[in-house]
């Protein structure tokens, strides 16, 4: 019996220090996480603030774009400004890894240079729209969803 205890202790034990591993592991990935510009962005009007844009100043008309197609091209440039803000200047070179939203759909607004194929759509141009991190483009996704639907569901 004393032999099943120590096994049992041991069991115990090691599921502590297990868990002591899994925190300390959390606690090092919420540390490296690139908090800063994220924390300062929970809507279009930081985004505003930050640039000292005035959205009241945008003139958007398009000969021939119905209401529809004009709201396509407010978000965007929406997104543009949102990018901007939280890539904080970074200008992407040939080569630079970059991350983008991902959307499983047949059809949506696309850029030059677009290949198809089952159910991909990808793009090889639109660096303005890209993030310089997977956590920015999380962190973009859970807050501007309605700017990015805005764009794909036209």
């Amino acid at each position: 019996m004393s032999t099943n205890l120590t096994l049992e202790q041991q069991l115990v034990a090691s599921e502590k220090k297990s868990q002591e591993i899994r925190n300390e592991i959390e606690k090092r990935n919420e540390a490296n996480k690139p908090i800063g510009i994220m924390s300062k962005i929970n809507g279009i009007s930081d985004v505003l603030e930050i640039l000292g844009a005035d959205e009241g100043k945008d003139v958007i008309k398009i000969d021939k774009f119905d209401e529809a197609e004009t709201n396509v091209i407010k978000n965007v440039i929406k997104k543009m400004r949102i990018v901007k803000v939280y890539n904080e200047g970074h200008v992407f070179k040939r080569g630079d890894k970059r991350h983008y939203p991902y959307y499983d759909i047949s059809s949506g607004f696309v850029f030059s240079a677009t290949f198809y194929d089952n159910t991909n759509a990808r793009t090889t141009s639109a660096p303005r729209l890209a993030f310089k991190n997977r956590d920015l483009t999380l962190d973009y996704v859970k807050k501007f969803n309605d700017v990015e639907q805005g764009i794909i569901e036209f």
